[in-house]
C-alpha cells in the first residue's frame, strides 16, 4: 500500500502490517505522514527510512507521497450465495 490515505484506512481497518518503508524527504513537512509513521512505529512495526530514488522504485506512483507499507492481504469468507 502506498500513501497516508490508503496506510490510514488499513490502519483503521486493522489491517496486519508487516513493515513500513517511508523516504524522510518526501514526509518533511507533512504532518499528517509524520503522525502516521509514529503510530505505526508505535504499534512496533518495523519502519524503515530509505532514499528518495529507492523508495520511488518500491510504489508504481508518479509521484509517491513518500509513505508506504507491506500488509497481508485480509482472509474474508465467500458469500454463501456463491454458486
Amino acid at each position: 500500500l502506498e500513501g497516508i490515505r490508503l496506510l490510514t484506512d488499513a490502519l483503521q481497518s486493522q489491517a496486519h502490517f508487516q513493515e513500513v518503508y517511508y523516504a524522510p524527504a518526501l514526509i518533511e513537512g507533512n504532518q499528517a505522514a509524520q503522525t502516521l509513521l509514529a503510530q505505526l512505529a508505535g504499534l512496533g512495526i518495523p519502519c524503515f527510512a530509505c532514499a528518495t530514488d529507492l523508495f520511488g522504485t518500491l510504489t508504481e506512483t508518479i509521484t509517491p507521497q513518500g509513505i508506504a507499507a507491506v500488509t497481508t492481504m485480509p482472509q474474508l469468507p465467500l458469500p454463501n450465495n456463491i454458486v
